[in-house]
């Protein structure tokens, strides 16, 4: 399912989309990694549903605000009789999960068949969720069959489970006089409280009416346009942080000539852009980013890089701040094959600190993972060749610039297991 599109953040008390960032973010550590698939073999044994690895920690946020972090805790651990205990509050979280990101109408039946397999008192929250993603669906016909469908199942739930906000989803989505008004350009708060719509989720939910309708006046097309999202929002009354990051992700991600995103990807400054587009929040420029940097144009920050230029300039030149942002140009830099870049000179035998002072890598991450390509590298060059030619550690380290206590080790334990397999060396 394509979550390009998912909003950051939720109003304070809804179930609106929730964004886990792009494949391309910067890497999670290595105890991060081995929670999360600690979790994700936890959590693969609750009732089958498979839930991709991006996501299980949302899952684990979702088993937290339940059970308290001790649940998490005890979920990590996958003891078989932990997760049968567990299984009543990380299914329903699984589904919501599974909700919150249903594209299509196949998507939105098999999670209303997962929905209808928990207790009445648990599938509300998956229901909002499921209820707030309805505004995807394109085709008319599949749209009244996935609202029929909603509309049933909160009718189901009776007056004991149906929350509020399940409540004001379901006028909503009854595709009534409220949905129309803001397709028809109407001001949302004005729309929402002439039909009574309160809750932040409700007004979630009338927002996607007018951030994803393809009609002239609509907020997608004045962003389309290029107009300044601040305006858009303004004019159409969008006002929740997941409204105005749905509105930047269509100026980020729209293909038109005057978007946001065509716009860095034909080189123009990031910071330079997202002012011309009104784009403030941190996802929205950390987006942008995302766009400069893994464009293939020769006239993106990657491609840059990867021809020799040195980091700090390439990103002053791309507008491009974040840590995030420098961090994956570092890694471009490092990790491309090209001759001329710092990767290409550290493996051709380069001082690691006189390659890293070149191409403007300056953080902690960048010289470690330069002293890896070093060390590893088996070029006769390499830190670790002259290591098992018989070099003591200390002089090899020098030579090649190599200086955290990190690399250091890593020569040491090269030079170890080379004297192991020839007892001859010094």
């Amino acid at each position: 399912m394509d979550t390009s599109r998912i909003g950051a953040s939720s109003p304070s008390d809804s179930c609106a989309p929730t964004s886990f960032g792009n494949a391309s973010a910067s890497p999670s550590n290595s105890s991060s990694r081995a929670r999360q698939q600690k979790l994700g073999g936890a959590l693969g044994g609750l009732g089958g549903i498979p839930l991709p690895e991006e996501l299980v920690l949302r899952v684990a946020g979702e088993v937290a605000r339940e059970t308290g972090p001790r649940g998490t805790i005890a979920l990590s651990q996958t003891s078989r009789t932990l997760r049968r205990q567990l299984a009543d509050v990380a299914r329903p979280a699984v589904i919501t999960v599974q909700a919150e990101h249903a594209n299509s109408l196949a998507d939105f039946q098999a999670t209303t068949r997962d929905i209808q397999t928990l207790p009445l008192f648990r599938r509300a929250k998956p229901l909002l969720a499921l209820g707030l993603r309805i505004h995807v669906l394109r085709q008319r016909e599949e749209r009244q069959q996935a609202i029929a469908s909603f509309r049933s199942n909160v009718a189901a739930l009776g007056d004991a489970y149906r929350t509020p906000e399940l409540v004001e989803i379901d006028r909503v989505a009854d595709y009534g006089a409220a949905g129309f008004a803001v397709r028809a350009g109407e001001n949302v708060q004005v729309v929402a409280k002439f039909h009574g719509i309160t809750r932040p989720a409700g007004i979630y939910a009338l927002e996607q009416w007018t951030t994803r309708d393809s009609a002239p006046i609509s907020a997608a097309s004045a962003v389309s346009r290029g107009e300044n999202i601040q305006v858009i929002a303004q004019r159409h009354g969008i006002t929740t942080s997941t409204g105005i990051r749905d509105l930047e992700q269509w100026a980020i991600h729209d293909i038109a000539a005057t978007s946001a995103g065509s716009a860095v990807v034909s080189g123009e400054n990031v910071q330079v852009v997202a002012r011309r587009h009104g784009i403030t929040t941190p996802d929205g420029l950390h987006d942008l980013e995302q766009r400069a940097i893994h464009n293939t144009a020769p006239t993106s920050a990657s491609s840059a890089v990867v021809s020799g230029e040195n980091v700090q300039i390439v990103a002053q030149r791309q507008g491009i701040t974040t840590p995030a942002g420098l961090h994956e140009l570092e890694q471009w830099a490092i990790h491309s094959i090209a001759p001329t870049s710092a990767g290409g000179a550290v493996i051709g035998g380069e001082n690691v600190q006189i390659v890293a002072q070149r191409h403007g890598i300056t953080t902690p991450t960048g010289i470690h993972e330069l002293e890896q390509r070093a060390i590893h590298n088996m070029a006769p060059t390499s830190a670790g060749s002259a290591v098992k030619r018989g070099e003591t550690v200390r002089i090899v380290a020098r030579r090649h610039g190599i200086t955290t206590s990190a690399g250091i080790r890593d020569l040491g334990r090269i030079w170890t297991t080379s004297r192991a397999r020839s007892p001859a060396l010094p």
